[in-house]
């Protein structure tokens, strides 16, 4: 139906916290991985819960509190190459998307 809210399906944080930590401790070259949460209070659970599981691991978090040109150019500056991480963690990377404008849409 139109202009009808679709729901969308239930997501048991477990099952994603498995993903994501299978992802780090058994990767033996980089890998990357996307996350999306919508819910600041879902998303510090999401995160602290992770943290947890990752106690044993050197995990470098990068929050982004404004638009950025170059990821790499951000990691590399927090990056310590005499312990290096084992994972990063990137937090509000959407505030670096450049999303289409209607008049963009229309033009196409």
């Amino acid at each position: 139906m139109p202009g009808k809210m679709q729901l969308q399906p239930h997501t048991d944080i477990n099952v994603v916290l498995d993903q994501l930590e299978r992802v780090v401790r058994w990767s033996e070259e980089f890998q990357l991985v996307f996350v999306k949460c919508n819910h600041p209070v879902q998303q510090e659970v999401l995160r602290r819960a992770l943290l947890a599981r990752l106690h044993d691991k050197r995990v470098l978090e990068v929050v982004l509190e404004q638009p950025i040109v170059s990821l790499l150019d951000e990691i590399t500056d927090r990056w310590d190459p005499a312990a290096p991480s084992q994972a990063v963690c990137v937090y509000h990377l959407e505030k670096s998307i450049k999303y289409p404008t209607k008049s963009f849409l229309t033009q196409c």
